[in-house]
């Protein structure tokens, strides 16, 4: 009798889980495998009209998601830094505490913006100014990576 209330508990969660991952259109049924489509917010893209209700909820979750990151994911990252949990000493460790913490580097910006308007700015200074040599060197290499590809060597 244990054995067959715990089978049926189980059943019960892969039952709630498939349900879940269902209802925020996750490719597996059962883990949360969420891929989002990088053009579903473009302006110049077309989508088919079979795939209005996928993409109407791929937009919803995208603006979920942002909006958490928002108010929770970038202050905690934040609190962190300030608590010394977090040390980021040069890009590099600062893209991994970021990516770590669920954020996107399409956030530094923002960070910076967090950082820059912080109360107790002095002791994240130097974090602050890693982001914005990190924005920098990663804007020179975008405008580098396009004018170099248009050279003849």
């Amino acid at each position: 009798e244990n054995n067959l209330a715990k089978d049926a508990g189980e059943r019960e969660e892969a039952n709630i889980i498939r349900e879940v991952c269902r209802e925020v259109g996750s490719i597996s049924d059962i883990l949360f495998d969420l891929r989002f489509n990088p053009d579903i917010c473009s302006s110049v893209v077309k989508f088919p009209e079979s795939e209005k209700e996928a993409n109407q909820l791929q937009r919803r979750l995208l603006k979920e998601a942002s909006a958490f990151l928002l108010s929770v994911q970038i202050p905690n990252f934040i609190k962190e830094c300030l608590d010394h949990v977090t040390v980021p000493l040069d890009g590099a460790t600062l893209t991994e505490a970021l990516h770590t913490h669920g954020i996107n580097i399409r956030y530094l910006g923002t960070v910076a913006t967090i950082l820059d308007q912080s109360e107790d700015g002095q002791p994240l200074d130097h974090i602050y100014k890693i982001v914005v040599g990190e924005i920098i060197t990663r804007s020179a290499k975008k405008i580098l990576r396009r004018y170099l590809q248009g050279t003849e060597m």
